[in-house]
């Protein structure tokens, strides 16, 4: 009988020490489910989002460099067409953009950029170049016209533009503008004594014309007698 009772008490502790690794199980379960839940959305799922973000961040930049590198190929049309104001703009905006936004447009584009930069640069110099020579040319035609006064103020004025702007004429266009600024004083000197000799001239001419006049007069009266 005690057997008996013996055994069902140690069938009863079992049973009890069963469930209680059971809900031990269940209880390691559910805190490592909540481990993992806790682990996901503060690890993981950042992570994706961050992943999903840099996506779309990446697909923008592909977007924004592809619509940059379609205004570069516009701008170069431009220069092509020596629109240089307008190609300028056009490549300075490419290259603003792209540093704005941390665009990698490639080495041959930013060099292209800078080189096609240095081109305008360069083109502009040449045209003011010409404008200067035309000027030049134009003061010429009125120092051979003797018009010396007009003829300095062009040339004066072409050499300021020169020398403000860092543009040479050339080395010898450079000494003959010296030369005819320093003609022109002395060319408009010897135009005004040469008027003043031509004044004194016809003066002298007329001082004798009328002298003779006088002679001829006196001569007919006496011919005539009392």
């Amino acid at each position: 009988e005690d057997g008996i009772r013996d055994l069902v008490r140690s069938r009863g502790l079992g049973d009890v020490y069963k469930r209680q690794e059971e809900e031990l199980k269940k209880a390691i379960g559910v805190g490592l489910f909540m481990l993992a839940f806790v682990v996901a959305v503060n690890v993981f799922l950042p992570m994706v989002v961050a992943q999903a973000e840099k996506g779309e961040a990446t697909e923008a930049e592909a977007t924004l460099e592809d619509q940059l590198l379609e205004e570069y190929k516009q701008a170069q049309a431009l220069l092509e067409a020596e629109k240089l104001d307008e190609a300028e703009k056009a490549f300075v905006a490419v290259r603003d953009k792209a540093e704005a936004n941390d665009v990698d447009l490639g080495g041959k584009v930013t060099r292209g950029i800078q080189k096609a930069l240095e081109s305008i640069a360069e083109k502009r110099k040449e045209m003011r170049k010409q404008q200067l020579l035309d000027a030049y040319h134009a003061a010429e035609v009125l120092f051979e016209e003797g018009k010396y006064e007009q003829a300095k103020k062009e040339f004066e004025k072409v050499k300021a533009d020169r020398e403000a702007e860092g543009i040479s004429l050339g080395w010898m266009t450079n000494r003959k503008l010296e030369a005819y600024i320093r003609d022109c004083d002395q060319k408009a000197v010897e135009l005004v004594l040469a008027e003043e000799e031509a004044r004194r001239d016809a003066a002298a001419k007329s001082d004798a014309d009328a002298a003779e006049a006088l002679r001829k007069e006196l001569l007919d009266k006496f011919a005539q007698g009392p």
